[in-house]
């Protein structure tokens, strides 16, 4: 399958979502020079590309009647990230994280060939969501 990573998702997480899912195609709006076009007629260049599905971090594409009718008539499938964006380092792992395990959870439903909707929840991130410290001692 081929997947588009919105404008509004760093570049920069495609080695590490592609590692895991190898099979699969991404490219970028930056890579595609397509990240200063506007959602109803992205999705139809998308399908005209070849893709499949749109990965991005826009609900607006769902909410607005007219991008969702847009995206149903590209029959392209959608997936979002929900959640805070983390800025920085953070923030790419965790989105890399939410994706490759979103996409491992997805694949076989998208191979069935119903057009859908995906919302991906956000990793936790905060310190105490996902790390405890405990002191080493010999005793």
């Amino acid at each position: 399958m081929k997947f588009f990573i919105d404008h509004n998702l760093s570049p920069r997480l495609i080695p590490n979502v592609a590692a895991i899912h190898g099979a699969q195609q991404f490219s970028c709006a930056r890579d595609e020079g397509l990240a200063a076009v506007d959602d109803i007629p992205l999705f139809a260049e998308l399908r005209g590309r070849g893709f499949d599905a749109i990965v991005t971090r826009d609900a607006n594409q769902l909410a607005d009647p007219q991008e969702r009718i847009a995206l149903i008539e590209s029959g392209l499938h959608w997936i979002g990230l929900r959640g805070a964006k983390v800025a920085g380092l953070a923030g790419l792992a965790l989105d890399s994280a939410a994706i490759t395990v979103g996409l491992t959870l997805v694949l076989p439903e998208l191979a069935a060939g119903t057009q859908a909707a995906y919302p991906l929840k956000a990793i936790p991130h905060q310190r105490e969501q996902r790390i405890k410290a405990i002191a080493l001692s010999r005793s």
